[in-house]
């Protein structure tokens, strides 16, 4: 089957998502006025020489029907957007295919694979709502000590008020969340030992 211009229309719900990120590649791409060519080489300096102009035109063309993880991280990176804004380009969008006989939100599909999703069952996207959690406490750590830092960090550069008030305050506040963002920390090495505990 094929569209116009020679392109080749997908066939099943995962050459539709290369074709998506296709789409949205092409468009950011001609937003910019870049080439494939210049796409291409940014990739190159990124570290995946693989992208070729060949293939991205392929990609575009549908000619080719997938993209890889790491071919999606690194067009990402070169057109200067988030490996998710390719996968879900329109997360406004009324319907998705989350999974090929599942259909959501675009937006629903994009927190699931953001992991954000708090409960599987509203939406089943996990037989085992209790392994889906436990699944994920890596990922919710590792976001809530990315946050505590980033406000710890903010606070820190703010520098403490005038009054010895202010900057007992504001000492306090920090030191409230080096220690939040130590006992987070220590909660995340226990689930990494615990794993690979159970991987020997």
């Amino acid at each position: 089957m094929s569209t116009q211009d020679g392109e080749s229309a997908p066939r099943d719900w995962a050459e539709r998502h290369a074709a998506q990120v296709a789409a949205e590649v092409r468009r950011l791409r001609q937003v910019r006025g870049w080439s494939a060519q210049k796409v291409a080489d940014r990739c190159a300096q990124l570290g995946l020489p693989s992208v070729t102009r060949p293939v991205i035109a392929d990609l575009e063309s549908g000619r080719r029907k997938w993209v890889s993880t790491a071919e999606l991280i690194v067009l990402a990176r070169a057109l200067d957007t988030a490996p998710l804004a390719l996968l879900y380009p329109d997360p406004a969008a009324s319907e998705a295919r989350m999974l090929p006989h599942l259909r959501t939100t675009a937006t629903y599909a994009l927190q699931w694979f953001s992991g954000l999703v708090d409960d599987p069952t509203t939406n089943p996207v996990a037989d085992d709502a209790v392994a889906y959690a436990q699944n994920l406490r890596r990922l919710q750590i590792a976001r809530e000590i990315w946050e505590l830092k980033r406000r710890e960090l903010a606070l820190e550069f703010g520098g403490p008020g005038e009054t010895i008030k202010d900057r007992r305050t504001w000492a306090d506040a920090v030191a409230d969340y080096k220690l939040r963002i130590a006992a987070l920390d220590r909660d995340y090495r226990k689930l990494v030992d615990i794993d690979e505990g159970d991987d020997g």
